[in-house]
């Protein structure tokens, strides 16, 4: 069993006050919430401690338990657009979100799944904290800026993050292009100090050992992503689909990002550091394309595929492991199909179905004797279904 299999659960409340003139403000507090245990969900920070018997989540990375871990945010609006701050959805996010066949189902779409497409590929953050975003349309056009402010006062712009996005929507027809670019962002993964050897891997544990003792590994890495996509609707059948095109590459600000000046992350201690992971840049390609056709006023049908791309010459550093040398090697292909049928204005019952195969080194490790082992199952199967209730 398990929760936000189609949507992602959640919760909240929210409220608009009417200035007069045409002017609003508004507020909206919302957060994740895991149906099937009441819990929570805690994102990639908490699953990856040592201990803490979790499966490591590749979804979105910027839910980290907070109180309000969705949206927080703060609006004024009126004829010159709306205006938000707070902590939000990224204009990529928002951009992937309301192009992808699959509604960036979290059970049958890899964009809906993998948080980093929406925000750039590297964190997984498709929210940032910290941030304006600001709309605007002009008839059939609109224009969204986004803006997250750097996490330093020092001049360095540690953690500053920019985007934008242009729509163009008239009847049938609409498309979108969007960019949006993170100067120093910052992955978290496990960087405990308990070790266990793994020779196959020609992997090695340092003396002393403090078994169990949480910590956390940090990557710095810079980031850009560019995104077009657009949709066509004929009768019953709207045809979706897009392409991104993501590089990461290393930080600015390396000699800054160490573990002196960034001791803890969420309160949790820093263990290691990476600043140079990425000498040579890396080239992350997604390509989609699908449909969603209304069977009937109550049943919606939905297909998709995606293939994603990875290019990069050089070696790559894997922790604890012999660089490996890739070529331009590495894909993933997703097939999704999705079924929805509404029970009444407010329920409706979903199935989903979603097969993904990856070849090439980003989905495997090196090996002490030159070869490989695997890192995925390169081919996976999902079913799934469930109610959905809006309230």
């Amino acid at each position: 069993m398990a929760s936000s299999g189609l949507t992602p659960s959640k919760w909240g409340i929210k409220g608009v006050e009417d200035m007069g003139g045409g002017m609003k403000t508004s507020f909206v507090l919302e957060s994740a919430l895991n149906v099937n245990t009441g819990t929570n969900p805690n994102g990639r920070l908490n699953d990856s401690l040592a201990g803490t018997k979790t499966t490591f989540n590749n979804g979105e990375g910027s839910i980290q338990g907070q109180m309000f871990d969705r949206e927080a945010s703060l609006g004024i609006s009126g004829d010159f657009g709306e205006l938000k701050a707070g902590r939000m959805t990224t204009t990529m996010a928002d951009t992937i979100g309301a192009y992808d066949p699959l509604r960036v189902a979290y059970a049958s779409s890899p964009l809906g799944f993998n948080g980093g497409y929406g925000a750039s590929g590297f964190t997984g953050e498709g929210r940032w904290d910290n941030s304006f975003k600001y709309t605007k349309s002009f008839g059939a056009t609109t224009a969204s800026l986004n803006y997250k402010t750097a996490g330093t006062t020092n001049g360095i712009k540690q953690g500053q993050a920019m985007g934008a996005a242009l729509e163009y929507a008239q009847g049938n027809f609409g498309v979108k292009g969007s960019w949006a670019a993170n100067r120093d962002a910052m992955l978290v993964g496990n960087g405990s100090s308990a070790c266990t050897a793994d020779a196959a891997l020609a992997k090695t544990c340092s003396a002393p050992q403090t078994v169990g003792a949480p910590g956390l590994a940090v990557t710095f890495a810079d980031t850009n992503a560019f995104a077009l996509v657009g949709k066509l609707t004929q009768d019953k059948l709207t045809w979706k689909g897009g392409v991104e095109v993501i590089t990461t590459k290393n930080p600015q600000n390396a000699n800054y990002d160490t573990a002196a000046n960034f001791p803890q992350v969420n309160g949790l201690p820093v263990t290691a550091v990476v600043a140079g992971g990425y000498n040579t840049p890396l080239t992350q390609k997604m390509y989609w394309f699908g449909a969603n056709y209304e069977m009937t006023s109550q049943w919606e049908l939905s297909a998709a595929v995606y293939r994603r791309n990875d290019s990069v010459s050089g070696s790559v550093s894997v922790s604890g492991v012999t660089p490996i040398a890739l070529q331009d090697t590495s894909s993933a292909t997703y097939y999704g199909l999705q079924s929805q049928y509404k029970l009444s204005p407010r329920t409706k019952w979903y199935a989903s179905y979603m097969q993904s195969h990856t070849t090439g080194p980003q989905w495997q490790n090196a090996s002490a004797n030159g070869g490989t082992a695997l890192l995925t199952v390169p081919n996976i199967v999902t079913i799934t279904t469930g109610i959905v209730h809006s309230f």
